[in-house]
């Protein structure tokens, strides 16, 4: 196979596009990013759009560290192009509130310590020409930009937020679906009808991977898992005492918060919202269970340095610099701003304000349905201020019984896992259901994490490859398991059995993958 560097353009078009009565005033600059297929001409099929999902993450950072492996999973078949949707990173006009990133940073940084419960993000600084297009109209251009272009469908993959973008283009679009591989569904009808049962909704399987977590550390014993072993001595025989002992942690924390002597950003005090939040974010990857596990023993022991640095060590990264020093001569950033999030997600749902006292009632509602409930409330919190109101929104219908076109092009392959702490697999067997059997079909895999890439089976890659590569959609009902020794692994763990070459290939670039996300997770 040959090899071709990845390379990167824009793409131009102006805002008012939805509104052919007005003139254009505001260019907006779309940057992608292309890992070209390695294949000779007659084995190429064509390019696959990704997302990594957010709302706000970067495309074009996806191409860049995931498109290699999306490759090679795929066999080289195809381009791989990611770009960065409206407000995020390249693309202009530029969201924020900020002349650099590490202003930017430091705010956040400040937030996450005073745990402030109502978001102060307003609306108000977003530059003007950009506050009303922050909808999902963007996809019906670029669906249009398809359908004139040689390629006569639309590729795509979609990773958590990004199933959201997948599931709206088939609604509106969905003569033009070709292939879609949408993986950590959301729900895409509560997102854009009601944010907060969004936020609900996405808890639901929440309590399992945290129960996985115990479980899988007391199996492992003190020796692959820190926390297995309390700082008496006695080790937990089962996840249950292991629960216990984190809710004693975050007592302890609430009540009496630890002074941080040094960290890689200086002092600080470790609270129980830093513990709760880091535990939120190891959820996310079992790849990341032994070094929390160790953080919360250090820090149940009186060592709270490793949790704290968990919690606050990528601020540090972060420099002072206008981060317009690179070959674009364009604002790059290493973590995207909260306000693109809040933009996106709060244009993309209907109103949601909310008083401080009926937020805080609603705090403590995800609080009690869900071990993380509280970080969750923080993120659709966002909602409460926001006032700007997008100039076109889809609103549905969502699904066939009310409406919904009755088939798409091709079948959607929508994947979850049956222990996703932020995109449950209600959500996935919800959107599979309401685009009915000939439009969509739904794959479930064992395992714990967020998308199926935390917790790799050759068994879905191979589905996934199948279905991109062949056309070959799973039959209903499709099961997979994730390939064992993967949870607190030792040095002496097999996780996979002898392979075929193929299937070598296959699961390196899964591995590969797996890699990636979990350093993505890492620094969140």
């Amino acid at each position: 196979m040959r090899r071709v560097a990845a390379f990167a353009f824009f793409f131009f078009f102006f805002l008012w596009f939805s509104m052919p009565t007005r003139k254009p005033t505001i260019q907006s600059r779309f940057f992608m990013r292309k890992v070209p297929a390695t294949v000779a001409r007659k084995d190429y099929l064509g390019s696959i759009l990704i997302n990594p999902g957010g709302p706000g993450g970067s495309g074009n950072a996806m191409a860049a560290t995931w498109g290699p492996k999306f490759s090679a999973m795929l066999e080289g078949r195809y381009d791989i192009i990611g770009f960065d949707p409206r407000g995020v990173n390249m693309t202009t006009p530029k969201l924020g509130c900020y002349e650099t990133e590490a202003q930017a940073v430091h705010a956040t940084y400040k937030q996450t310590i005073l745990g402030v419960p109502y978001d102060s993000r307003g609306s108000s600084a977003l530059p003007g020409g950009t506050r009303a297009r922050m909808e999902h109209a963007y996809l019906t251009r670029y669906g249009t930009h398809r359908g004139r272009s040689r390629e006569d469908g639309l590729n795509f993959w979609g990773f958590s937020y990004g199933t959201i973008l997948g599931s709206t283009f088939a609604a509106m679009r969905p003569h033009l679906v070709k292939r879609m591989v949408l993986d950590g569904v959301s729900n895409a009808e509560s997102y854009h009808n009601d944010i907060y049962q969004w936020g609900v909704d996405g808890l639901v399987d929440n309590h399992k991977t945290l129960e996985g977590f115990f479980d899988s550390c007391a199996e492992a014993g003190p020796e692959r898992c820190a926390f297995a072993k309390s700082p008496s001595g006695k080790v937990s025989t089962s996840g249950a005492d292991l629960h216990s002992r984190l809710e004693a942690l975050y007592s302890r924390l609430r009540d009496e918060p630890i002074p941080v002597s040094k960290s890689l950003t200086g002092p600080g005090i470790l609270t129980a919202s830093d513990l709760k939040q880091v535990v939120f974010r190891g959820l996310y990857s079992p790849k990341l269970w032994p070094g929390l596990a160790q953080a919360i023993a250090n820090a149940e022991a009186g060592s709270p340095q490793l949790l704290y640095d968990r919690e606050y060590g990528n601020y540090e990264e972060v420099k002072p610099g206008k981060g317009n020093e690179n070959v674009f001569n364009r604002y790059m950033e290493k973590h995207g701003p909260p306000v693109t999030t809040a933009a996106i997600m709060c244009g993309d749902s209907e109103p949601a304000h909310k008083s401080l006292d009926q937020y805080a009632e609603y705090i403590h509602e995800l609080g009690k349905s869900a071990p993380i409930g509280e970080i969750w409330a923080l993120w659709t919190g966002f909602c409460a201020s926001w006032k700007i109101r997008p100039g076109q929104k889809y609103d549905g219908p969502w699904s066939v019984e009310d409406g919904l076109r009755k088939t798409s092009r091709f079948p959607i392959l929508y994947a979850s896992l049956d222990a996703d702490p932020v995109t449950p697999l209600a959500a996935a067997q919800k959107m599979a259901k309401s685009f009915g059997n000939e439009s969509a079909v739904l794959l479930v895999q064992e395992g714990y994490g967020h998308c199926t890439i935390a917790h790799p089976s050759l068994c879905t890659a191979k589905a996934i490859r199948d279905y991109f590569l062949k056309g070959k959609v799973p039959v209903p009902g499709t099961h997979c398991k994730p390939e064992p020794g993967h949870l607190f692994p030792g040095n002496d763990t097999k996780s996979v059995s002898a392979l075929s070459f193929e299937d070598q290939k296959l699961w390196d670039a899964l591995r590969g993958l797996e890699d990636i996300n979990t350093q993505f997770r890492h620094h969140l």
